[in-house]
């Protein structure tokens, strides 16, 4: 059973101190003692609400200018499983907490609204409301106001709180309660109204500050129209329709009963300019994202911005980064992944857990760093083109986060678990990648990053990775990036793609030239193999070719001095790379023709990060009962010759087991949120068929090199004699 001291009362404030005195005292007489109280001050000018506030003995919180950025201030700062909110200008009536809480013995239930009453009224003669149940998002509309609302504390940190562009103090005024309710109902859970809950409200607004409060209300709802537009077109227009008709219904009412009617035409008035400012603002989830809002003009009306100001991006896939999603399976081989482990200190709140808001703010801001993480892929029409990458206006952040319950250990639980979860394929429709934050057994944090292939090769994910952390404990200020759109429809991707490429090319000559340089039945050929991937894929399903592509296979992993094996590298005349490679060769059962690796080299470029994927394949063999020296002065002639783009066609072949490759990270501490990375874990994404798959990641002055091979053969000696090798342990 619900008790008083699971609720915190929230009260917003901003410049009125003495409404905020009174509202503190009526709370504080009709309130349990036991109920926490929070003041959050929303950008007063003066010390006067903090002081008031520790008169009174509450909890008080600084929060920046905006309703719903005070809101979710308050959110934040309480300590209990549900919040109460009511206004500066509210006294409640006694016995309200008492009312509200047992509703939520009701797990469905998710919110609870009360009754708000003028003060020159009277509860007998107030029109009476029964109780009622809200399940639908547009019922929503009619399930209360901010006046007295209350909600499950954890309800609304999965939900990001409430849309902080939304509401007073910004240039969209109003609908910040309307918003939520309408995000609650179509989560799922339910909206209680119960008259019973009465709080007592003082309107001091008249004139044209009334007609102003209302074009703001009006400027809201707008906003909220065309941000549930393109979330959910239906359910926009279902809202737009019940809002819209109602203010012209007051309207005519107005005219009819020849009433003053200035503050509907305002609220009408403003319900279009918000809808027209909001149409093309940035949304991710269900809420606009920070920059979204526009800024106010100097006599206080926020100015309408202009939506051809935001350029479409259209990115074609080029041909290698193509061939990772050209099929269900090539797809799912293609996850890739690593394991960043963090201290832990600094992600924790005072019971132990996972600070999950601070791990998701810090992903927020160093996500914003990568826009190529705010993209999704889309098939051209008819498969006329490559498919595309094209930004996500819906890009939701709390899909991409994953928070898996109780501690883990590293070495007793399987190493992909860190960053899938078992959650099974990055869904197609989204950004692909998404992050995991798991608990360790030893305190620390498993931080595990997952990403196709498609998004790009090792040493551009090493790049983005280095922009995901930061370089000290102190946290560094992120640029917002500059904003861009999708096209209207898939359809005009080929149009925006043509464009892009015509503009890249140098004059008219140049461009024919180049189009022409690739064979047009070669083009056909791509375009037919795109169209025929369906029936492809019902036959690879009938065949059940993935249990053939797609064997079980096992991780693990071990760490080595980069420093040590560094010198034993150069002790066989070789490079770190050569030295590793060489050792894989030989941590294997030798073969008669030899053994082949492939080996990436990288054509990239420091900072190149136009082409995703910028590798070519190395096909290097050793030959048979070679001793390590000798196989590692065999790579190293190999690697030169291949730099130099001299061919292997008369090189001998072996049994090919793999591939195996080096990519160095960071020769110094990376930090995520104030916590500093102890450990670099790489995941290697290959054919799963192949017996061995090696990924040597430098960080710091140790390499960590996973090693991954087909279930049946043993994984664990494999490591132990690369390992062996890495370590001169037989020299």
């Amino acid at each position: 059973m619900l008790t008083p001291s699971d609720i915190s009362v929230i009260v917003c404030t901003r410049n009125r101190p003495a409404f905020l005195r009174e509202a503190l005292a009526a709370i504080r007489k009709t309130t349990p003692r036991e109920t926490e109280v929070v003041v959050v001050d929303s950008a007063s000018d003066t010390d006067e609400t903090r002081l008031i506030a520790e008169e009174a003995g509450v909890v008080y919180v600084r929060a920046g200018a905006g309703l719903s950025v005070a809101r979710n201030a308050g959110i934040h700062a309480s300590g209990r499983p549900f919040v109460i909110f009511t206004d500066d200008d509210c006294l409640p009536e006694e016995g309200w907490i008492d009312v509200v809480l047992p509703h939520f013995d009701d797990p469905t239930v998710g919110a609870v609204t009360g009754r708000m009453l003028h003060r020159s009224e009277s509860a007998a003669k107030a029109p009476y409301r029964r109780e009622r149940l809200y399940r639908t998002p547009v019922e929503g509309l009619d399930a209360g106001h901010g006046a007295v609302m209350a909600f499950r504390r954890e309800m609304l940190l999965r939900m990001g709180g409430f849309d902080d562009q939304l509401g007073a103090g910004k240039p969209w005024a109003g609908a910040e309660d309307l918003d939520i309710f309408v995000r609650i109902a179509r989560g799922g859970s339910t909206i209680v109204h119960d008259e019973t809950c009465i709080v007592w409200h003082n309107n001091t607004r008249e004139g044209q500050d009334y007609v102003n409060l209302h074009r703001g209300y009006g400027l809201g709802l707008g906003a909220m129209i065309a941000k549930w537009v393109r979330i959910d077109p239906v359910l926009g227009a279902r809202l737009a329709w019940r809002l819209g008709g109602r203010s012209v219904v007051r309207i005519v009412r107005a005219f009819a009963r020849n009433k003053p009617g200035a503050h509907e035409h305002a609220m009408f008035s403003g319900i279009v300019t918000g809808a027209r400012q909001a149409w093309r603002s940035p949304v991710i989830g269900e809420r606009f994202v920070s920059s979204a809002a526009p800024a106010a003009t100097g006599d206080g009306s926020p100015p309408t911005p202009d939506p051809s100001t935001t350029p479409v991006s259209v990115e074609l896939l080029r041909i290698l980064d193509e061939t990772h999603l050209a099929s269900d399976i090539k797809y799912e081989t293609m996850h890739t992944g690593c394991i960043l482990v963090l201290h832990g200190r600094n992600l924790r709140l005072d019971d132990g857990s996972l600070d999950r808001e601070k791990i998701l703010a810090g992903v927020e801001r160093l996500v914003r760093r990568v826009p190529e993480f705010r993209l999704r892929v889309v098939d051209s029409p008819l498969g006329m083109t490559a498919p595309a990458w094209v930004p996500a206006d819906d890009f939701d952040l709390r899909a991409h986060v994953h928070f898996p319950e109780g501690t883990h250990g590293l070495r007793s639980t399987p190493l992909r678990w860190f960053i899938d979860g078992d959650r099974g394929l990055l869904p197609r429709d989204r950004p692909l990648w998404d992050f995991t934050f798991t608990s360790l057994d030893t305190g620390q944090v498993a931080f595990g990053a997952r990403m196709h292939h498609a998004n790009g090769d090792a040493k551009w994910a090493m790049e983005r990775l280095t922009e995901l952390t930061e370089a000290s404990a102190e946290v560094e200020e992120t640029i917002a990036p500059s904003p861009s759109r999708p096209p209207a429809s898939r359809l005009l991707v080929p149009l925006y793609a043509a464009r892009s490429w015509w503009d890249a090319q140098p004059d008219a000559p140049a461009a024919w030239r180049e189009y022409w340089r690739k064979p047009v039945v070669k083009r056909m050929k791509r375009v037919v193999g795109r169209n025929i991937r369906p029936l492809k894929e019902v036959y690879a399903t009938r065949k059940n070719l993935r249990a053939q592509f797609i064997p079980p296979f096992t991780d693990t992993f071990f760490e080595v001095d980069a420093s040590a094996t560094t010198r034993r590298a150069a002790k066989l005349r070789g490079s770190l790379n050569d030295f590793i490679v060489a050792a894989a060769m030989c941590a294997v059962d030798d073969d008669l023709d030899g053994i082949d690796v492939m080996v990436p080299v990288s054509r990239r470029r420091k900072g190149e990060r136009a082409i995703r994927n910028h590798v070519e394949m190395l096909r290097a063999h050793g030959t048979p009962s070679s001793g390590l020296p000798e196989v590692v002065a065999s790579v190293r002639a190999q690697v030169a010759a291949f730099a130099r783009g001299l061919s292997e066609d008369d090189q001998p072949r072996g049994r090919s087991i793999g591939y195996v490759t080096l990519v160095p990270w960071s020769r110094e501490p990376r930090y995520f949120s104030g916590d500093v990375v102890e450990r670099f874990i790489v995941l290697p994404a290959s054919d799963r068929r192949d017996e061995l798959a090696v990924f040597a990641a430098v960080y710091g002055d140790t390499i960590t090199v996973t090693v991954t091979t087909r279930a049946e053969l043993d994984t664990d000696g494999v490591a132990r004699r690369l390992r062996a090798m890495l370590e001169g342990v037989d020299e």
